[in-house]
């Protein structure tokens, strides 16, 4: 989280995505070469971090553009009052804790030697562009510019040894039991709509043009969420309340909370809450339909959509081997 903040404050970029891990597949690639980019993909945790995270950066420096996820479980207060996310206030201030690190983590990179699953000769014969153990090993890791690279899943996209949400297993338990970004919320959160409006005002101050989205669920993820009658009643209030914000406000807002909307499959999404690259290039030309001002900042969508007809072997992929 305060990595991304502190590269957003160093790199001063014209195009910021903004959001949890559910934006991080946002590519510069998808922009012109001209316009500078950055994911800030986990720069926030929950809603009252986005004001926050814009008052925290100087005056002097403003995006023109910021593509905003607003993670679904943001609205629910069942999830607002149990959520274990870190405080922004704290993280801004705060060194990283590298003591802890090490001594949380050498743990379980022994373990994970021992039980076979990387060997000391993948470290030293390592490319030169990979850094840390993660990237290393499994090509896991943040890319320059700052979107997440899941190396891993999807170098074998159906082999659930490289996938904990297999057909998506994980996402279905979760929804079972209300847990884990999943409780059960039966209206839309007033206190997060009020932390929304408040980014939404500091944006307009400062001449920040906001775009933002639902982020999209595979589809049998959200059918599944269907099936639990009321458990989910908050979830589909969300569009109709953030629409009328967004509009009172001048910005733009998309519900990409199915997939399928998309003209995507659920092969096209990394786990049951996490769209591939491909499904988020989808969203940026979605975007620019609907909002023709956005092409100025654009790849031309002649060529963005010829390199999403090309790339038919892998589901997941578009930019293939681009770090």
């Amino acid at each position: 989280m305060r990595l991304k903040w502190l590269a957003v404050k160093e790199r001063k970029p014209k195009i910021v995505a903004l959001g949890t891990s559910r934006v991080m597949q946002f590519r510069k690639e998808f922009f012109k070469s001209s316009i500078s980019f950055y994911n800030a993909g986990g720069g926030i945790g929950k809603m009252s971090d986005l004001k926050k995270f814009i008052m925290g950066i100087s005056s002097d420096y403003n995006p023109e553009l910021i593509l905003l996820g607003l993670d679904h479980n943001f609205f629910n207060d069942s999830w607002i009052k149990s959520a274990e996310v870190a405080d922004f206030d704290q993280m801004k201030h705060s060194d990283i804790k590298r003591r802890e690190i090490l001594i949380t983590k050498w743990k379980k990179i022994y373990e994970d030697y021992c039980k076979g699953k990387f060997q000391f000769r993948t470290l030293m014969h390592r490319r030169d562009n990979f850094f840390g153990l993660n990237a290393v090993v499994k090509h896991n890791g943040f890319r320059n510019d700052g979107s997440y690279m899941y190396g891993y899943r999807i170098k074998a996209p159906n082999d659930p040894n490289c996938n904990e949400d297999y057909n998506f297993s994980d996402t279905f338990e979760r929804i079972k039991r209300g847990k884990r970004r999943f409780e059960y919320g039966n209206k839309v959160s007033n206190k997060a709509v009020s932390e929304m409006e408040a980014f939404l005002k500091c944006c307009r101050d400062r001449g920040i043009y906001v775009c933002a989205f639902l982020p999209p669920y595979a589809h049998a993820v959200l059918e599944r969420m269907r099936s639990m009658g009321e458990n989910y009643a908050y979830v589909w209030e969300i569009a109709g309340v953030v629409n009328t914000i967004f509009t009172r406000y001048g910005f733009s807002f998309w519900d990409f909370s199915d997939i399928a909307s998309l003209g995507a499959r659920d092969e096209e999404a990394i786990d049951g809450f996490h769209g591939s690259e491909k499904v988020y290039l989808r969203m940026w030309l979605k975007m620019q339909e609907d909002n023709p001002q956005l092409s100025n900042y654009s790849v031309a969508t002649e060529t963005l959509w010829k390199l999403i007809s090309q790339h038919t072997t892998n589901p997941l992929v578009v930019f293939a081997d681009k770090y």
